[in-house]
């Protein structure tokens, strides 16, 4: 999944111009989304196209159980994966 998320950062760090601070933030989200699916054997396969609804509900209740900003954080990461999902199916 490293991969996957190098070609996002640097599609937002030169197509996008986002700033370090938001590539960053958007970095961690991911590599936090990431090792949830990972450690919970939620990704049958290694691919983002994998990623459905249902796994999406179950990390919103890991988020809302483990961390008191969930409503702002889950918002934030459901448009970054949306985000990372539509630049790698165009690559």
């Amino acid at each position: 999944m490293n991969k996957y998320i190098d070609i996002f950062i640097f599609y937002l760090k030169n197509e996008k111009n986002y700033s370090n601070n938001t590539i960053v933030a958007y970095k961690n989200d991911l590599t936090q989304f990431f090792n949830y699916l990972k450690d919970y054997k939620l990704l049958k396969k290694t691919n983002v196209k994998y990623i459905n609804h249902k796994i999406m509900r179950k990390y919103i209740v890991y988020l809302k159980i483990k961390k008191e900003d969930f409503i702002i954080n889950v918002v934030i990461l459901i448009a970054i994966i949306r985000n990372f999902q539509e630049i790698l199916n165009k690559k």
